[in-house]
Parts: C-alpha cells; structure tokens; sequence
C-alpha cells in the first residue's frame, strides 16, 4: 500500500511537470488565436499584434518618423516564456530581454578609460605629439540608453 501511493505521488509529481511545458511536437498544428493590425493612413502610425495557440505573441507599433517599439515572446522548449522588448528609432535598434547577454561592468569602464585617454603619438621628425584621428567611443551613458540595461 506504500508503495501504491509513493508511486502515486511520483505519477501526480510527473503529470503536473509535463502540463507545464508547451507542447511543440504539435507545431504544425498551431492556430492564430489572436490577430489585430491597425493602420492609420493620414499621418503614417501603424500598429498589430498577434497571438497563436503555441504561445508566441508579437505587439509592435510605430510611427511615420520611423520609431518603432515592440514585444515578442515565445515558450521555450523548457516551457520557459522568452521575451524581448525592443526599440528602432534613428539611434538604431535596441532589444532587451532576459534571454540578452548585457555589456559587463569591465568593458564599460574599459571603454570609458579609452575614451579619456586618447592615444598619442610623438612625430618621429618634429618631435610634436598628435592625437591621431580615431573612431568615437561611445561613453557609458550612452551605452546604457542604447542597450537599457
């Protein structure tokens, strides 16, 4: 009789883990659940979004000048909800999402060192230093609004 509810317990434990987890062996059979887009002609604003029965959703609207916001998501095979939230405007674009490996602390002050010490070199005729033309560093404020960590 012990072991009858140990065994039980242990099918109850298995059945509740695998209701958990987004079955993606029926992909195919996916349906859109949801499905809403929305233009508006007159001044160039845009919106849509859909969901579909496998749990992968997207919202997105944007605008005439050409910035545009966002969310994506979708269940990972673990039954884990992956999700990104992204901005493209004319700095570029910029997703963030637990998933997105962030710019370690090192780098950041790595990159803000170089950019106060620029390098320089000693004219090997004139003996003059020059600062020799270099691409732009971004500083650590500008990371942080590109990348919003």
């Amino acid at each position: 009789m012990k072991f009858a509810s140990i065994l039980l317990i242990l099918s109850l434990v298995v059945l509740r883990t695998n209701s958990q987890h987004t079955d993606h062996s029926n992909e195919k059979d996916s349906h859109i659940v949801s499905n809403e887009i929305g233009v508006n002609e007159g001044d160039g604003t845009y919106k849509y979004g859909f969901e579909t029965s496998n749990g992968i959703k997207r919202v997105e609207h944007g605008s005439s000048e050409g910035h545009i916001e966002g969310t994506s998501a979708y269940v990972s095979p673990e039954g884990v909800e992956i999700k990104t939230t992204y901005i493209a405007d004319e700095n570029g674009y910029h997703a963030v999402g637990e998933h997105i490996p962030k710019i370690p602390e090192y780098i950041i002050r790595a990159l803000e060192y170089i950019r106060t010490h620029p390098y320089v070199e000693k004219d090997y005729y004139t003996g003059e230093f020059k600062t020799p033309r270099t691409p732009t560093i971004p500083t650590k404020s500008s990371l942080n609004h590109h990348f919003r960590q």
